[in-house]
């Protein structure tokens, strides 16, 4: 009995909210319903007052408000709208803020509009039939918030928009507030592939989590870039200095040939020595002493070039601010203030260190100071003194201690040149070994982000994944000469080996460019050389991020172009956060009538809970079903279809449920001539005979 009771009602007089539920199909289904019910049903409830003082008293305060004209017409639609236009509930539904809705519009051109449009704050509908004024009027509330915004008949737009007004339903007219506007195409634009990555980037980086995270990455990139090419820099001087260095012992001399005339000019000493067998003891300690004061003199040298290496050492700034931090987005009381802090820590910093290099200075002069007295203590000396009279006195004998001394010298400064060597070798090999690493950190980074840059919402997924960019290539071509097939093919390798992606594969491929292009194994086109070829390598971040999306078991690059547009869409307005008003012209261009009805249709009813959409359109569907709060109705003045007192463009407004019938008066303005639901079946079905005409053809009515 209570199913057949429901079958028959149209209307349900309940607010419990487990009945509101079920006859909405959400508590079991939709079908389940239809098949007890008939069809889905509102519920409304009224005060149930059982004596007179309870009128007008409902239970928790929960009231029944209707969306709709106060009219029959209007309280029949909750039964075609259960769900959108009845709701129970102790406060307003469906409420946005005062400073998000755009209350009004007003119009005050001389001949070519002029009055005032009220709007809705959830769905409002343009229609009209060709140039009737329905984007002009789009256009023209979009251009008074952003002056960048590019239309159709810009001039005449801008010309109009002078005499516009937008009023906010707080009571301002603030041109500064922000709206959303997507002009006629411009969705199916920017959604084409080519421009698809930045758009899925822009989108990425409406959310404050993902764009604070690239803005990380990307200033460890340009950190990374600065740091690669300054030690790049670096190693060509080390390896510069190196050179000379090696260069400066060959012109010193040959060490083993030094080695080998040593040994034979002091085989040479000890056989003369030998026979002056009476000064034997005062030979031995002059020896000793003369052992001593070469260590002695050594030592000195080392003092004396280690405190000039320390003296220009103090001439440096050690710290210095680093060019890539930036303060934008603080306090001009909080940069300042950090830029004063980091000031004076320099200073501090750079002092501290020279004070450490003046107190190293001052220890090696006293170092050096007694070395230089003792010096003179052993050269003042009667063994050095006696000694050196004998070897003096024998010519043969001091012309071979001349011929040591010398020797002696050159052999010490070649080994203290080599060792120096060795560690500009090995500095210079040590920064190459960086700067592999600092290259190769770069697929780091890039992964991190990848695995950042992914956001999801209801069926819509936005991923990355890492690129190689074809910028590698270009490089490559620009710098090496290509006019030999090995270089064509050391250009293929190196790409083939980046686009592996793996970190192995590229150090193992950077090495043998290297190498190749330090051993001029590489032919260098007019204006580039071999440091200027690693720097481009090796500074360079060769990957980039593949942006994608996924709806409904689809890859954004293989929809159509319509589907593609209508995601892009909802890309768009999903992932912000923002909730300004939606301006939007014909969002169904591309789209089939199904596509409307099942995906378009749905997205724009549940979007405008949440923000005001003012959107122009050609479709029905979008209008009937997405159930538009207010449709405006434009209208262009011509012979068969005037205006009141031949203003070019005038509009009218209301809801679907404002219905009049059809009155032809000769003269009179066409937009007065019905109500909204009248003009919406003229102009979007052809009219109620062509309505019927294809109903009768469908076979949904029965003749």
């Amino acid at each position: 009995m209570k199913n057949e009771i429901c079958r028959m009602a149209d209307i349900i007089l309940s607010g419990n909210p487990k009945d509101i539920e079920y006859f909405l199909g959400k508590k079991t289904s939709p079908e389940e319903v239809i098949e007890n019910c008939g069809n889905l049903k509102p519920c409304i409830t009224g005060s149930d007052a059982h004596t007179l003082d309870k009128i007008g008293i409902f239970p928790e305060n929960r009231f029944t408000w209707i969306k709709a004209d106060p009219t029959f017409e209007g309280l029949k639609q909750i039964l075609f709208e259960p769900e959108e236009r009845v709701r129970i509930s102790d406060s307003q539904p469906d409420d946005k803020y005062d400073y998000n809705v755009i209350e009004r519009v007003e119009l005050n051109t001389a001949g070519v509009w002029h009055q005032t449009i009220y709007l809705n704050q959830n769905l409002n509908t343009i229609i009209g039939g060709r140039s009737t004024g329905k984007s002009t009027l789009l256009s023209s509330i979009a251009i008074k918030f952003d002056e960048t915004i590019s239309v159709e008949n810009d001039s005449f737009i801008r010309q109009l928009g002078d005499n516009v007004h937008v009023y906010w339903r707080d009571g301002q007219e603030n041109n500064q507030k922000s709206i959303e506007y997507f002009p006629q195409n411009h969705i199916s634009k920017i959604s084409d592939i080519t421009y698809s990555d930045k758009l899925l980037l822009d989108i990425l980086l409406d959310n404050p989590q993902k764009k604070s995270a690239y803005e990380k990455f990307q200033s460890e990139v340009s950190d990374l870039f600065a740091t690669i090419q300054s030690h790049v820099s670096l190693y060509f001087e080390k390896r510069r200095l190196y050179k000379e260095r090696t260069l400066n012992i060959k012109n010193i001399g040959d060490i083993e040939g030094i080695k080998l005339e040593i040994n034979k000019l002091q085989n040479q000493r000890i056989e003369i020595q030998s026979k002056l067998t009476d000064n034997q003891s005062l030979l031995s300690a002059y020896e000793k002493v003369v052992l001593r004061l070469n260590e002695l003199r050594k030592a000195e040298q080392e003092y004396i070039k280690e405190i000039e290496i320390l003296k220009q050492l103090g001439q440096e700034n050690f710290v210095i601010t680093n060019p890539a931090i930036s303060f934008l987005g603080l306090s001009s009381n909080h940069s300042e203030s950090l830029k004063l802090t980091i000031e004076k820590s320099i200073l501090q910093i750079n002092k501290d260190i020279r004070d450490e290099i003046h107190s190293f200075i001052e220890e090696n002069l006293k170092k050096l100071q007694l070395i230089q007295s003792e010096i003179q203590d052993i050269v003042k000396g009667n063994d050095y003194i006696a000694g050196k009279n004998i070897f003096t006195e024998n010519n043969a004998l001091s012309e071979i201690i001349k011929k040591l001394n010398v020797l002696n010298e050159k052999f010490i400064l070649i080994n203290k040149e080599i060792e120096i060597a060795n560690k500009m070798q090995s500095d210079y090999k040590d920064i190459g070994q960086k700067l592999l690493e600092l290259h190769i950190s770069y697929l780091d980074k890039i992964n991190n982000i990848a695995s950042e840059m992914r956001l999801q919402h209801e069926d819509v997924n936005l991923s990355s994944e890492i690129t190689l960019k074809s910028d590698l290539e270009r490089m490559l071509n620009e710098c090496i000469s290509l006019r030999s097939t090995a270089m064509n093919d050391l250009v293929t390798k190196v790409v083939s080996e980046y686009q592996k992606k793996t970190k192995a594969d590229i150090i193992n491929c950077i090495k043998d460019l290297l190498n190749k292009a330090i051993r001029n194994e590489i032919s260098f086109k007019n204006g580039y050389d071999t440091p200027s070829f690693v720097s481009k390598i090796l500074a360079g971040c060769w990957f980039g991020l593949r942006l994608n999306v996924e709806y409904d078991g689809d890859n954004l690059r293989d929809m159509s172009p319509g589907k593609r547009s209508f995601v892009i869409l909802k890309l768009l307005l999903d992932f912000s956060d923002k909730k300004c008003p939606i301006l939007i012209d014909q969002p169904e261009d591309n789209l089939d009538n199904r596509a409307i009805y099942n995906e378009l249709v749905k997205y724009i009813k549940k979007k405008k809970r949440e923000r005001q959409i003012i959107l122009v359109t050609h479709n029905p569907n979008i209008v009937v079903g997405a159930d538009s709060e207010e449709v405006i109705v434009a209208n262009q003045n011509g012979k068969n279809a005037p205006n009141e007192n031949g203003i070019k463009f005038q509009y009218v407004f209301g809801s679907l449920e404002n219905s009049k019938k059809r009155v032809n008066q000769m003269g009179q303005a066409i937009l007065k001539c019905c109500g909204i639901r009248e003009h919406v079946c003229d102009i979007l079905e052809g009219g109620e005979d062509a309505f019927r005409d294809r109903e009768n053809k469908y076979g949904f009515h029965q003749i």
